[in-house]
């Protein structure tokens, strides 16, 4: 039977193992590569997004003639309000 040597099994497994943290070079590889990921599934997206949005099948928007608004405001309404406006004026000779 084959005697099994645990230190040597463990150096072994330590060696294979990069951790987060332990190896500038893994650490490294795992910063770039995953940045790299997200920008391009972040360009995906953009591209899916514009594809969608030129062709006008993204936001479906539809006109709804059932309601419908009307402006009812007067002349002389808007007239005294100007002229409230106007009689307000700041005056800069009294802040200086």
């Amino acid at each position: 039977m084959k005697k099994l040597n645990l230190k040597l099994y463990f150096q072994k497994r330590k060696q294979r193992i990069s951790m987060f943290g332990v190896s500038p070079h893994f650490d490294w590889f795992v910063v770039l590569y995953s940045s790299l990921f997200f920008l391009v599934c972040g360009i995906v997206y953009a591209v899916y997004l514009y594809i969608q949005v030129n062709n006008g099948s993204l936001f479906e928007v539809t006109e709804d003639t059932s309601v419908q608004t009307q402006l009812d405001v007067k002349k002389s309404e808007i007239e005294k309000t100007v002229e409230l406006i106007n009689s307000k004026s700041f005056d800069e000779s009294v802040v200086n």
